[in-house]
């Protein structure tokens, strides 16, 4: 599609942060999916190398190679909705090119997102979320790609400036500031519950922690249950603090330290 941006989008916030730090201020920490959105802006703006990628993957058209990123998160659009992000540059022809991202870690699409998806004029409209959710948002997208892809995406980029051992380079305090923002939002996403907690090789130990597996969780139910027994402990029930979607919590009284095991 054309993208007529001038006459569309209205932003509510401004550009994508310069720091990290700072997209991680614009929003309080139980909103995890916008400020994984702020944080993912705040990379691409700061990184051509990755929002090129980004955007061909995308489907937009190749970008010029001497384009500027232009990224906006949370922005209204005309006919409805509210992208999560907005990226604007030109391409090889010189065209001026826009590209719609949504985010999602956990959250269904809701029935108005549906509907205003279709009207948002653009290039492309992609959506990125963990692996395991990308089946129930196909059809909706140009383009579906996973939270694992970027990070794969990030891993490639580092390797190719400073090799293997990129992110350890990335902590030299005279390494350039792209390559550590690289690390800092690769790290972040593995942080999050994307699907990347670890991108390390399977060796011996984990190969060897795997097959232990069934006794751990073995061992650790039935510590469970003798604690879950136990006269002077209590499980917290929802409450303004502990919510129905965290796990089970408990809290412990008395003065002296509690003899589970006897």
């Amino acid at each position: 599609m054309r993208c007529s941006l001038p006459l569309c989008t209205l932003s509510l916030l401004p550009r994508a942060a310069d720091t990290l730090l700072a997209a991680l201020e614009r929003y309080p920490e139980g909103r995890w999916e916008d400020r994984l959105t702020e944080v993912f802006a705040s990379a691409l703006a700061a990184l051509p190398e990755l929002a090129g990628w980004f955007v061909a993957k995308a489907g937009g058209p190749v970008p010029a190679q001497t384009t500027t990123f232009e990224v906006t998160t949370q922005l209204t659009w005309g006919g409805g909705g509210r992208p999560d992000m907005e990226i604007l540059y030109n391409d090889s022809h010189g065209r001026r090119c826009c590209v719609l991202s949504e985010h999602k870690i956990r959250a269904r699409l809701t029935s108005y997102q549906h509907l205003a998806y279709g009207d948002w004029e653009r290039n492309a409209l992609v959506l990125v979320a963990p692996s395991s959710e990308i089946a129930q948002y196909k059809g909706d997208f140009d383009k579906c790609l996973t939270w694992l892809d970027v990070a794969l995406a990030m891993i490639r980029i580092g390797k190719r400036h400073e090799g293997a051992d990129w992110r350890k380079a990335a902590r030299d305090p005279d390494t350039p500031s792209r390559l550590r923002i690289l690390l800092e939002t690769f790290d972040f996403l593995r942080r999050q519950d994307v699907g990347i907690s670890s991108l390390s090789p399977m060796d011996d130990h984990a190969i060897q922690t795997y097959g232990e597996l069934r006794h751990t969780r073995s061992a650790m139910r039935n510590f469970l249950e003798i604690v879950h027994a136990h006269p002077r402990i209590q499980s917290l029930g929802p409450s303004p603090i502990w919510t129905e979607r965290q796990d089970t919590q408990w809290w412990f009284f008395g003065r002296r330290p509690l003899a589970v095991f006897g």
